[in-house]
């Protein structure tokens, strides 16, 4: 799936300017296969994908952001690294546990963060 977002990250001493990316979610299911002779219906793990998020508006330091509130998705992460967009990403996402679950987060090619569930 790809998906397109604006973030900044924050560090100790400086916030970045609000930018921009063209995200690719991958999310990887592994297990056994089921009576229709797949692991899991691609289409589900779409849906629960695109289902995970509630909309809201967004303040930080001494900066501010207005959007409107349909266009923004606040997520409950320390910061918007790839890494943490896939652990909170995966954390939503209801798979049985018997299955293990990957996803990956990528921001551009060469930049990908991944977060596995056993």
């Amino acid at each position: 799936m790809h998906f397109s977002a604006s973030h900044f990250l924050k560090s100790e001493d400086e916030i970045e300017n609000l930018h921009g990316h063209n995200y690719i979610l991958k999310v990887k299911l592994t297990g056994s296969l089921n009576e229709d002779g797949m692991v899991y219906d691609f289409r589900v793990v779409k849906s629960k994908a695109v289902e995970i998020y509630e909309f809201i508006e967004v303040f930080v330091g001494e900066k501010r952001y207005v959007f409107p509130e349909e266009d923004c998705v606040i997520i409950p992460t320390i910061a918007t690294s790839t890494e943490l967009l896939a652990q909170h990403i995966l954390s939503l996402l209801d798979f049985p546990k018997e299955f293990t679950v990957k996803v990956c987060v990528s921001e551009s090619e060469g930049k990908t963060g991944c977060y596995k569930r056993k």
